[in-house]
């Protein structure tokens, strides 16, 4: 099957839902059929969706029983034993981490892929609400986001794959609320959580440092750094020096030309390397000039955003919205020039979708965006398939465009993100 196929069909079923329910929600007579037919639909997309992303179903739950079910199971072993499942890349988190998942290493790795997804599930659902809460949706739009997370392909991805975005995605709404409601530490503790598992996620700390939210930043510091201690104290240095050399130093610098990295650095090494290998995903050495288109673009995002901050006039006199908005600006851009951005990774971007979404209502100052932004969410929610006529540059030079949209995706985000920070007056309510 085409990957342009298996999108379009994705795009025309997304399409005709969002329009049947806008419509069901504006019907006094017909809004009884509302969430039936959004569950349904959503459902049935899903469903699809779920079937023709990659990996095929013989490789279901390739991350969680090759990397988190694998060291949940060996740590039972002993230390010692988790040291082999770095050996091929596999488990990449520190060794401490392993001790989430030691429950599920009891089990088998489907009987435990089955109980992972279902958790997984129930926190696609609590995303579900607490954006809702967050952003006080009303009922149509809560059936539209309801649909929405039903067709946006990283999260199906993530599902399938059984990888943990979808739980650092409820870790960091979390902390947002608790951000919100003046509870510092607990946000902090929340951020920390999910720095530990995922390490990129670190970009939020170091926000809320240089905006000098201490409690915040004590309560991540905490964890991170407890969490590091612990590591050592069980596991000992060398088998942490030995973790860094193999999982974490290789990619620092130098991206993988898999088509699944969707950083600029990894858009920028398929480039360079001319061919169509983007099933490699082994560390690729940039060159010097490479190097430096990837940092002269990364600093043109950086310098973007602090415009923006400056161009509101509130660059440290902000409000908590201010603030909240940085958040999202920064995951946006760490999704973008991160040394490896999985597909995964944009589910992140979900928060900053619904503000926007709420901040483009009929009648607001930034109605305008309202169109860029559907533009927006169809780049990030497309399936995560890439056929193998695309990954012999069936389009040439453009067939790396094209399986890049979610970092087109991510970029436009950023973008979005910061004409709304650049505003000089903040929204009401």
């Amino acid at each position: 099957m085409q990957s342009l196929i298996v999108n379009g069909l994705h795009l025309a079923g997304a399409i005709a839902g969002f329009l049947v329910i806008y419509r069901l929600a504006g019907s006094a007579q017909l809004s009884r059929f509302l969430w039936p037919f959004t569950l349904l639909a959503g459902g049935a997309m899903a469903a699809f969706i779920f079937l023709v992303t990659q990996p095929t179903l013989e490789f279901i739950f390739w991350d969680f029983r090759y990397c988190y079910w694998l060291a949940g199971n060996l740590i039972w072993q002993g230390p010692p034993a988790l040291m082999s499942s770095y050996d091929d890349v596999l488990f990449v988190n520190i060794p401490i981490v392993a001790y989430l998942f030691a429950p599920f290493g009891l089990l088998s790795p489907m009987a435990a892929s089955v109980v992972f997804t279902v958790l997984g599930l129930a926190a696609a659902w609590a995303i579900w609400r607490l954006l809702v809460q967050m952003f006080a949706l009303d009922q149509r739009e809560s059936a539209l986001l309801c649909f929405a997370l039903c067709v946006y392909g990283p999260l199906i991805y993530v599902l399938k794959v059984g990888n943990t975005s979808h739980f650092m995605l409820l870790l960091l709404l979390g902390g947002l609320m608790m951000a919100r409601s003046g509870k510092d530490v607990s946000a902090g503790l929340l951020f920390g959580i999910a720095a530990v598992i995922k390490p990129s996620l670190l970009l939020i700390g170091v926000l809320y440092f240089l905006r000098g939210r201490w409690l915040v930043v004590a309560g991540g510091a905490a964890v991170v750094t407890g969490s590091v201690v612990l590591s050592l104290l069980i596991f000992g240095w060398d088998m942490h020096v030995y973790w860094y050399e193999k999982t974490i130093q290789p990619f620092t610098s130098n991206p993988v030309l898999a088509s699944a990295n969707q950083a600029v650095s990894g858009m920028v090494a398929r480039f360079q390397s001319g061919g169509t290998d983007w099933q490699d995903f082994s560390p690729y050495l940039l060159s010097p000039v490479s190097r430096l288109i990837v940092q002269a673009l990364t600093l043109t995002l950086l310098a973007g955003m602090v415009y923006a901050v400056w161009r509101s006039g509130r660059m440290f006199r902000l409000s908590n919205q201010d603030v909240e908005l940085e958040v999202l600006m920064i995951l946006a851009l760490g999704l973008s020039v991160s040394a490896l951005s999985w597909a995964h990774y944009h589910i992140w971007a979900l928060p900053a979708l619904v503000l926007l979404w709420v901040r483009s209502r009929p009648g607001e100052p930034l109605a305008r965006l309202r169109w860029p932004l559907i533009a927006t969410y169809a780049l990030l929610a497309g399936t995560v398939f890439v056929s193998h006529s695309m990954t012999l540059g069936r389009f040439g030079f453009a067939s790396n465009f094209i399986v890049s949209h979610w970092l087109w995706g991510a970029l436009a985000t950023l973008i979005l993100l910061g004409i709304v920070r650049a505003q000089r007056t903040l929204p009401t309510g």
